[in-house]
């Protein structure tokens, strides 16, 4: 992927700008929090490779995330409705991942993924 160095500066200042931001808009009681998510099957996977190609990638992907599967869109948005809630209301200034590959939170590639589903958010 070009520009990498680009796409990661921008995450890099995204994440300075939700601790800083922290600080000087508290006077005004706005809280700042960004969220990570790590490898979601969205639309944009298609841009990236077509067919057997992109096949190929979303398994690398899998293979690489702890949970061992892909994140849904879903799952991101209700990240980011807690963190919007009232009951996050003592949450800023942080950065919530949303699973991660394996650069984030390492495992043995050996380690079977979790074959469990647990619940953070109940409606």
């Amino acid at each position: 992927m070009t520009a990498m160095s680009v796409y990661s500066a921008t995450k890099a200042a995204t994440r300075s700008f939700a601790r800083t931001w922290t600080n000087d808009l508290r006077e005004r009681g706005i809280r700042v929090n960004a969220v990570s998510p790590g490898h979601i099957d969205t639309p944009i996977m298609q841009g990236l490779q077509q067919g057997d190609a992109l096949t190929g990638m979303k398994e690398e992907f899998t293979k690489v995330v702890p949970l061992g599967r892909m994140g849904k869109p879903d799952e991101i948005a209700k990240a980011v409705s807690f963190l919007a809630s009232d009951e996050a209301s003592y949450i800023s200034g942080i950065e919530l991942f949303v699973e991660r590959r394996r650069s984030a939170n390492l495992r043995l590639a050996s380690t079977p993924p979790l074959n469990h589903s647990s619940k953070l958010f109940t409606y």
